[in-house]
């Protein structure tokens, strides 16, 4: 996070992966679509750093299913999220 000179903070975000039946400019436009319902209203601002980019997101988005060692497993449309 950073803050810019405006006051807003700027939040950085990294689509770790994509899932198989959207495309990533799909995935991309329903995540920039959601964070600027976000950033509307407040000072947030979000942007996405790249999956090459060796710096450290503050948010990382990926898609799962199944276990993945939390207890609480990915159970598909409509179950859980």
């Amino acid at each position: 996070m950073y803050a810019h000179l405006c006051g807003c903070v700027g939040v950085s975000e990294r689509i770790e992966n994509f899932p198989a039946n959207l495309s990533e400019s799909e995935v991309r436009e329903a995540i920039s679509d959601a964070f600027h319902v976000w950033s509307d209203v407040s000072r947030l601002t979000f942007y996405e750093l790249p999956q090459s980019s060796a710096s450290a997101a503050d948010i990382n988005i990926q898609f799962i299913t199944g276990f993945h060692d939390d207890g609480y497993p990915f159970d598909g449309p409509g179950i859980a999220l």
